[in-house]
């Protein structure tokens, strides 16, 4: 297993097949560990940000016996068990992404942005990297109150149909219903305060770090555990439109976007 960066940099320099890969643009960490949020089932996710659109990836076979990766056999059906296994084998994640890449991964500029912000230089050879970092930066803080502003109305249009399906006993609606509810309130909490978001998987970690969310949270993790009654779920998901709205109030989102809310200051 590697064990630090300067391990990660130092044996990919050292395979011919890797390094001729890494001479074509900027190399970056991203992901978990790029956060700070690793543990013992997070990967190394890493990214060449290349000038050009040419095939660059390198083969998992080839990233696996570079690293010394033994990743356990498949001889058995999938299963939690195996998925930890796997996991804990943390294998090295390398690819290449040219302009038509990259342009793709933009079209979800919020997370995109996040995963840029947090990226850790490894080997900056191409002077690609970071002016893109920049550019990506600058386009998110132009498109940020629009990103908010639709993060916004899926709150609204999700929030109204969690709270609908709780006398429906039917409990996977409520699990999905209120799960988006929950993903697109996190993603306004972070947007409206200037901060781009992760991936769902991270949103909540994301909001924990966030000076104030501790409120907010407390209503979402309520408004998505079935363990509670019905009543509570519905009490969680009131409490968490009124935090959405004072915080949309608070971070200046215009108020044409809270037409409807209660909680709304005239």
């Amino acid at each position: 297993m590697i064990n630090g960066l300067d391990e990660l940099v130092r044996t990919a320099l050292a395979d011919p097949r890797i390094e001729a890969v890494l001479r074509h643009g900027d190399w970056y960490l991203l992901g978990s560990r790029a956060m700070t949020a690793e543990d013992d089932l997070s990967d190394w996710d890493t990214v060449v940000l290349t000038s050009e659109d040419v095939d660059h990836d390198v083969p998992a076979d080839v990233l696996d016996e570079a690293f010394a990766v033994t990743r356990p056999r498949l001889a058995s059906p999938p299963s939690l068990e195996l998925h930890i296994r796997w996991r804990r084998s943390q294998a090295i994640e390398l690819r290449a992404l040219g302009p038509s890449g990259r342009a793709s991964r933009e079209r979800d500029l919020a997370e995109w942005a996040f995963q840029l912000r947090h990226a850790v230089p490894l080997r900056l050879a191409a002077d690609v990297g970071e002016p893109y970092r920049a550019q990506v930066e600058a386009r998110f803080d132009r498109d940020r109150h629009r990103l908010a502003q639709r993060a916004y109305e899926e709150f609204r249009t999700c929030r109204n149909q969690a709270v609908a399906t709780l006398p429906r006993s039917d409990q996977a609606a409520e699990a999905l219903t209120a799960a988006l509810c929950v993903r697109h309130a996190a993603q306004f909490w972070l947007l409206a305060a200037g901060e781009p978001h992760p991936g769902a998987k991270w949103l909540l970690h994301t909001l924990e770090r966030h000076p104030g969310a501790g409120e907010v949270l407390a209503a979402m993790r309520t408004a998505v555990d079935l363990r509670h009654e019905p009543e509570q779920r519905f009490d969680a998901l009131w409490t968490l439109w009124r935090l959405v709205d004072h915080h949309a109030d608070t971070h200046g989102i215009d108020k044409a976007v809270l037409a409807g809310s209660p909680f709304r200051r005239l």
